[in-house]
């Protein structure tokens, strides 16, 4: 794992793309940026597992680094769980393994149809929601020309825009009338 400029955390390491390979495990780790810290029952219910199969899920992921334990409520006999990595991107380096390479597509895959399933969760609601709301939904596409030096730039641009309102949260300063919202970014070349 390393940190680039943006203060994204670069997922490269073939134990930690092996460990969010698994789509239980995005999953929770989506929910454990929402929810601060959760039980393994309750991280369970959200991806539709047995209590003691998420607490294997949640083992998994800590001992790659990606959850800790949390400090446990009331009389101290739960076990509670905290993402410990906020912003993340995956990756597999150049030169990795056939092996490596086909692990870290499974986790882009990952990745991609939890992002897939939140897009579709809104669309069940979205004529339901206030006006504001509905007519706020952005789905696009834009093909450009760019270099690799550009693509990185650009990256680079999207990471300072997005900077002012990333950690409102844990700083405490979530406007009123703010929902989460998903930002999600394909930046590939097309073949």
């Amino acid at each position: 794992m390393t940190t680039d400029e943006n203060k994204r955390t670069r997922l490269s390491d073939p134990e930690v793309i092996r460990a969010l390979a698994h789509p239980a495990r995005t999953a929770v780790l989506d929910y454990l940026d929402g929810a601060d810290e959760a039980t393994a029952t309750e991280c369970a219910k959200v991806v539709g597992l047995s209590p003691s199969a998420m607490s294997y899920h949640l083992r998994t992921l800590a001992k790659v680094g990606l959850v800790e334990e949390a400090e446990g409520r009331g009389d101290g006999r739960e076990r509670l769980w905290r993402r410990k990595i906020k912003d993340l991107s995956v990756g597999v380096e150049y030169d990795a393994p056939a092996s490596v390479k086909l692990t870290g597509r499974a986790m882009v895959e990952a990745f991609q149809a939890a992002a897939d399933i939140k897009l579709r969760r809104y669309l069940d609601v979205a004529a339901d929601e206030p006006r504001e709301w509905y007519e706020a939904l952005l789905f696009g596409q834009t093909s450009v020309y760019l270099t690799p030096e550009e693509l990185r730039e650009f990256q680079r641009k999207v990471a300072e825009a997005l900077e002012p309102f990333s950690g409102r949260k844990e700083r405490g300063e979530i406007p009123e009338g703010a929902r989460k919202v998903a930002i999600q970014t394909r930046m590939f070349p097309e073949v």
